[in-house]
């Protein structure tokens, strides 16, 4: 690329970006390509061989129409690419040119450093990069980071520098993240102006102590849940038992109460009334159906406790005594169930 073509590239940076990048993609097409690859061989770098000079040239022409575009990004990659089959130091100038487009000022500077590195000494442009790396570090902040272990740290999706350390990032707020592995990643919100520089400190923490952290924290739910959701008393569950079964006992007591009645009624001379063991009968007979009906309610009630009890817990259960008395209660004309206790 010639001087001029280079002071021209220089002086749209003013304007607008579409401008910027119309202009840029024209000097590319007419002057880049070509006039590196005769200062290669002027200069003596390695040209490639013919395949590699082909793809490298198509490259940078996708690179050119990616710029054209707008996509500035993908367009690096082609140039990169272009570069790494035919290094020529104008390639590395559209490559810095890319960057200031997608203002990432650092990796411009970097890039145009390389430049000047590889560049023969006596090349037209130097003046002119050097002047636009001065402008660029105008822009850029330094952010100076402590850190509990060395970490890599990354602006978005790219690598810029390590810590604990200083790194170079344009002027604005940006979000930094530290990794490193066996730490959990750490990020930090950071305001930097350019040409200033800021100190922060970002704090990271081992990976096995917070899974230890997080372990220990379920199973303390888990026991709490465990606690909350514990059966009830198993007092229930017997009492429920015993009431079952002392209504089958006072059933079966009615049951054969009605059936010594009805044989003693058989025994009395027919000639003679049987309207009082016929009375007797119906009622031991219907006491006997009560009691059976209430120790099936009782005995289905009591199958039920039985999974909602709980059996065995973590903590033993204060000494108490429980004790149920049941037992059956007969009168002149009525009958019934006496239950008490203690629980």
């Amino acid at each position: 690329m010639t001087a001029s073509g280079m002071n021209s590239s220089f002086e749209f940076r003013a304007a607008g970006a579409a401008t910027r990048l119309a202009i840029l993609a024209t000097l590319f097409l007419t002057l880049a390509f070509g006039e590196s690859h005769a200062r290669a061989q002027a200069d003596g770098t390695a040209p490639a061989g013919a395949d590699g000079a082909n793809e490298a040239k198509e490259r940078f022409q996708r690179g050119v129409a990616l710029a054209r575009e707008g996509n500035c990004g993908a367009a690096v990659v082609e140039f990169e690419a272009s570069y790494n089959l035919a290094p020529r130091p104008n390639t590395l100038f559209n490559i810095a040119q890319c960057h200031e487009q997608l203002f990432r000022y650092d990796l411009a500077v970097e890039v145009y450093e390389r430049f000047l590195r590889e560049a023969p000494p006596d090349d037209p442009d130097r003046m002119s990069v050097e002047n636009a790396m001065r402008t660029l570090r105008n822009l850029l902040g330094t952010i100076e980071i402590e850190s509990n272990a060395e970490a890599e740290v990354w602006l978005g999706d790219r690598l810029i520098g390590r810590a604990p350390g200083k790194v170079l990032v344009p002027g604005g707020r940006h979000a930094l993240e530290l990794r490193s592995e066996g730490w959990i990643p750490a990020r930090k919100q950071v305001d930097v102006a350019g040409q200033q520089t800021v100190h922060v400190a970002i704090t990271l923490e081992k990976a096995e102590q917070t899974i230890q952290q997080t372990i220990e924290q379920n199973y303390a739910v888990t026991k709490v849940e465990r606690i909350e959701d514990k059966g009830i008393s198993p007092v229930f569950f017997i009492a429920g038992a015993a009431a079952a079964v002392g209504c089958a006992v006072a059933g079966t007591i009615f049951g054969l109460d009605a059936q010594s009645t009805s044989d003693d009624a058989k025994k009395v001379d027919a000639r003679l009334p049987r309207d009082s063991y016929a009375d007797d009968i119906q009622k031991s007979a219907l006491a006997a159906d009560i009691f059976f009906i209430s120790a099936g309610v009782l005995a289905a009630g009591t199958v039920v406790l039985f999974f909602l009890t709980d059996w065995g817990g973590d903590e033993e259960p204060p000494a108490s005594t429980s004790t149920v008395s049941i037992a059956p209660v007969f009168g002149p004309n009525s009958a019934g169930l006496s239950i008490g206790g203690a629980l």
